[in-house]
Order: structure tokens, then C-alpha cells, then sequence
């Protein structure tokens, strides 16, 4: 067996040093493997009849008693926000209850980031609830139950 000369050596380092960089940019561009500081979150908007208080739940949730609710606002807040002064991004949602926002978060890199998320629609209990957001996050995709507000509230 010959011993690989200079070039030879040089050859395989750049190429492996060109593989490497094509695997670290195909997994910047996968879904889930996004810098924490690009964010999104997206989910639905329903009511029920009945309801007892407003909350927000983790995941995509269905049922036939749920009614979709159009035009609500949401709205995403810097976690040191606490006025909720500035959003980093707002919407409303459309006929089917559906939303989806993404926006930039100013924090450093790591897995989840702890956001604002206030979600309103008027003749509805409003919620406001600190959420981590991100790749992992169990909020990234949700669905906000709004209960009617009771008569005199």
C-alpha cells in the first residue's frame, strides 16, 4: 500500500470540509431546525357552549362541539414585555379559527424561548398565559378555547 502524497491529503480534507458544510446547511433548511430566534406558532381559535374561562391548549385540538372562531386577534410579546406594549408579530384568524404567525425573537440561541401570547376577540375571556415557543415547545401548535363572556361581565 502507497502512502497518500500532499495533494491527496489536501483533496480529502476539502472535500470532507465541503460535505460538512452541505449536511450543516440542509439541516439549517429542515423543519424543526430553525434558530431559536425564528420562530413560529400557529393553532385555532374555538369556542364551545358553555364554556368555563378561557385557556390555551397544548396541541391541535378537535371535536364537533368545538366552533371555530373567526376575526379573534393574537398577538406574541417579548417575555419582558409585560405591558405587552410591542408585539413581535399579530394576526387574526380566519373563518376555520385558523392562525399562524412567525417572528423574531431577541434572545439567544437555545431550544425554547418564553414569549407573551395574548389572543382576544371582543364578547370573549381574553388570554394572556406566558408560553415557551420553539422547536420543542408542546405551545408551538395550540388551540385556544375562548369562553363567552357571562351577562354583566
Amino acid at each position: 500500500m502507497t502512502k497518500p502524497n500532499r495533494l491527496q491529503i489536501i483533496l480529502v480534507g476539502l472535500i470532507a470540509s465541503v460535505s460538512l458544510a452541505a449536511v450543516a446547511y440542509l439541516l439549517s433548511r429542515a423543519p424543526g431546525w430553525q434558530r431559536s430566534s425564528d420562530l413560529s406558532i400557529e393553532g385555532y381559535a374555538v369556542t364551545i357552549n358553555d364554556a368555563h374561562g378561557s385557556w390555551l391548549m397544548a396541541g391541535i385540538n378537535t371535536s364537533d362541539d368545538y366552533m371555530p372562531l373567526s376575526g379573534v386577534n393574537v398577538s406574541v410579546f417579548e417575555e419582558s414585555d409585560l405591558d405587552c406594549v410591542a408585539p413581535l408579530a399579530q394576526t387574526q384568524t380566519d373563518v376555520s379559527g385558523f392562525y399562524s404567525l412567525k417572528f423574531n425573537a431577541k434572545s439567544e440561541m437555545k431550544a425554547n424561548v418564553e414569549v407573551i401570547i395574548v389572543i382576544e376577540k371582543q364578547g370573549f375571556d381574553n388570554i394572556r398565559e406566558k408560553i415557551n415557543c420553539g422547536r420543542f415547545s408542546r405551545y408551538r401548535l395550540n388551540t385556544a378555547m375562548l369562553a363567552a363572556k357571562k351577562n354583566g361581565a
